[in-house]
């Protein structure tokens, strides 16, 4: 799950003066662990510790992250930190990089958005949605494009932008950089003279007979101008800061620090990304999006496999219909990004470091019916997916502050599957949660959809993981993993997510545990069947209501071995939508009457 510290949500706008620390964070954290995630990312945006805050309220913010990730594992749960970054900055359209990076390339603030160089209508109070999905433009536009390419590859593109460094001048490149590494600490002199940078570097000029600019150097960006070379963004750029990062990282967290690295969204992972060019000790975190649900903001029976598409898939191959072929869809696509990354780097740890769902979806219908049924299907499929994929993730997002009307405060999104209005409404009739126990049904109030969002997953594997799967309709949770073999020829270097290579170190531990949340089961009887690919029956098995835990101990020890376990209750779930649904069936009348069309004019041709 996805929180901000200081609102413990989607507040892309950073507050100085943030959320002062009390006993509602706490709250808001057993909510968190009572639905089920426990693996967190918390953003934290660079302006809001940067140099242009007073320094007591710098000191502030640090504090209370501090705060926030020495409050979590009370709760069972853990985190990392993530220093996220949209369209540059807020003042671009974005979040992330304060205001003076953007005069330091001598941009107007003030005149950003009359000229063009950047939308910025989705982060202006009240901060609501102009156009759908106009906000990701930004980085195409000058602002964000000028800003990401210095502090990319400043030093090939534009060495002569040179700034004023305690008395030493240094390459704009660098200076972002260090100040990016450094937390922003240091104010800098704007070097530019008012003149655009890249008017300086000859990539256009102003045409006095024209009475306008022409560019004078149209592939100026795609190769360096030193030597003519072609530029590759991973390996001129990423890369080399990268190692610089987790080195800093690691200065000061420790050598043994895991960092989380994705590459540009969307994208498979690159083969060029060699050990040689890596952290180690590095999670490998690609961020995941149905894009497109995400830009159209509408889910239904139809949706698309983008990912197939902008790749060369047929047309006729990229849809799918209904729920049973959206959950197919998914799992397709996101096995293929954690197959590409084992490709890419080995057996390295995957994790999908951001994905959700937009609320407000289906011209926000939902918000005035209080029924989210295709929410709740977009979400199940999204999460069945994930589990099909055998892959870890991070849900965005959990906002205690969303609201129907702003979202999440920030360009008209709105991803967050509690809402402060739901809660409020159930406020105004009931007490505050006395208990924070995860027994206490009033931790629900507030969260949406959770039929969809609080499942049963395996929370620790005494094996490898093989097949998961659940069936949010019934209740049905199955579940596969495999005794690992100490034998190097069981690696038969597979890349597979259902046939991973089984050459394992030895593992102490023969428990597994399962999370079984209280959601589902509380009312209801916990049935647990078990089998083994030896024909091996004997297994031990206890549920801890108070820790929402199923502690399953297989008594086959026999390396190679295959377990299963299925869980399901006595009393089954309500069903809450049709799975497996066709185009045959749900337009059967259509068909009928188009055959009954065809029938009649063979009819009348006949006779």
């Amino acid at each position: 799950m996805s929180i901000l510290p200081g609102t413990f949500g989607n507040s892309r706008v950073p507050d100085p003066a943030a959320r002062i620390w009390n006993e509602a964070n706490k709250t808001s954290s057993t909510q968190a662990a009572t639905m089920g995630p426990h693996v967190h990312s918390v953003y934290v945006y660079l302006e809001g510790v940067g140099a242009r805050w007073t320094r007591p309220i710098r000191h502030r913010i640090p504090n209370l992250l501090r705060a926030i990730l020495s409050l979590l594992p009370q709760f069972g749960m853990t985190a990392f930190v993530s220093m996220h970054q949209d369209v540059w900055s807020r003042f671009s359209g974005g979040s992330g990089a304060p205001a003076w990076t953007l005069e330091l390339a001598g941009f107007d603030l003030t005149a950003l958005e009359d000229t063009g160089a950047a939308y910025i209508g989705g982060v202006k109070v009240p901060r609501v949605e102009v156009d759908r999905g106009r906000w990701p433009t930004g980085y195409q536009k000058l602002a964000c494009s000028t800003m990401n390419t210095l502090f990319w590859a400043g030093e090939t593109f534009a060495p002569k932008v040179l700034v004023d460094r305690n008395g030493e001048k240094v390459n704009v490149q660098t200076f972002l950089q260090d100040a990016f590494l450094d937390c922003y600490d240091r104010l800098p002199g704007f070097p530019t003279g008012g003149q655009c940078i890249w008017e300086s570097h000859g990539v256009w000029g102003y045409d006095n007979v024209k009475k306008e600019g022409v560019v004078l150097k149209e592939t100026y960006f795609t190769r360096r101008p030193s030597d003519g070379g072609p530029v590759n963004w991973y390996t001129d750029c990423w890369y080399p800061f990268v190692t610089r990062w987790a080195q800093r990282v690691r200065s000061i967290a420790g050598e043994d620090k895991i960092v989380f690295a994705e590459v540009i969204p969307n994208e498979f992972c690159p083969r060029s990304w060699t050990p040689d060019k890596r952290p180690a000790n590095m999670v490998f975190a690609p961020h995941w999006y149905d894009l497109n649900s995400l830009f159209a903001k509408a889910f239904s029976r139809l949706s698309i496999n983008v990912q197939g598409l902008s790749r060369g898939l047929p047309v006729w191959k990229a849809f799918y219909w209904g729920h049973k072929s959206a959950r197919e869809n998914y799992a397709l696509q996101l096995k293929t990004i954690v197959e590409e990354g084992y490709k890419s780097l080995g057996e390295n740890p995957v994790l999908i470091g951001e994905t959700g769902i937009p609320m407000d979806m289906n011209e926000r219908e939902s918000f005035s019916t209080r029924n989210f049924v295709w929410q709740e299907r977009m979400m199940d499929a999204l999460l069945s997916g994930l589990e099909r994929a055998l892959v870890g993730f991070t849900l965005w997002n959990y906002n205690p502050d969303n609201v129907d009307s702003h979202g999440d405060f920030w360009n008209g999104e709105n991803f967050s599957w509690f809402s402060k209005q739901d809660y409020r409404e159930y406020r105004e009739k009931a007490a505050t949660p006395s208990s924070l126990e995860q027994s206490n049904e009033r931790l629900d109030k507030g969260g949406r959809i959770l039929h969809a969002v609080v499942r049963p997953y395996a929370a620790k594997v005494a094996g490898i993981p093989l097949r998961q799967d659940y069936e949010m309709n019934t209740g049905v949770w199955e579940f596969e993993w495999v005794n690992p073999s100490q034998d190097p020829r069981a690696d038969n270097s597979s890349v597979s997510v259902t046939k991973p290579p089984l050459s394992h170190v030895p593992i102490q531990a023969r428990e597994t545990e399962i999370f079984v949340p209280l959601f589902l089961s509380k009312g209801r009887n916990l049935v647990v069947t078990y089998s083994s690919s030896t024909g091996a029956k004997a297994f031990d098995w206890k549920y801890d209501p108070a820790r929402q835990t199923l502690f399953v101990v297989p008594g086959d020890n026999t390396p190679g071995a295959v377990h299963r376990v299925k869980v399901e209750f006595g009393r089954p779930l309500d069903y809450r939508f049709e799975v497996d649904s066709s185009i045959w069936v749900d337009f059967w009348h259509w068909w009928a009457g188009f055959m009954g069309i065809i029938f009649g004019l063979l009819w009348v041709l006949v006779l």
